[in-house]
């Protein structure tokens, strides 16, 4: 990471197992410009130095969801982390 701090804007720092889907976007980059336009970002604001995503755990051995079809083996080995209370809001 810190060999590239000043090459690049964004870095995505995650780990092998971890994967960040943008669901809405196509890429990384869209997503990042879409999450600053829809939060005001301009000159008069600069962009936030971190940003957060919601986690969602895959634990195959954890009883699988029985309402989710057993074809998408994914869906059904689902769990998701419940929002933290401590969280980043743009300050106006």
């Amino acid at each position: 990471m810190m060999r590239n701090v000043y090459r690049y804007r964004y870095i995505v720092v995650i780990d092998f197992d971890e994967v960040i889907v943008p669901r809405s976007d196509d890429d990384y980059s869209s997503l990042v410009r879409r999450i600053n336009n829809e939060n005001n970002v301009t000159a008069g604001h600069p962009p936030p130095h971190a940003y957060m995503f919601h986690n969602t755990y895959f634990f195959r051995d954890l009883t699988p969801d029985t309402l989710q079809p057993a074809h998408l083996r994914t869906l059904r080995y689902r769990r998701s982390a419940p929002p933290s209370e401590i969280y980043v809001s743009f300050i106006d």
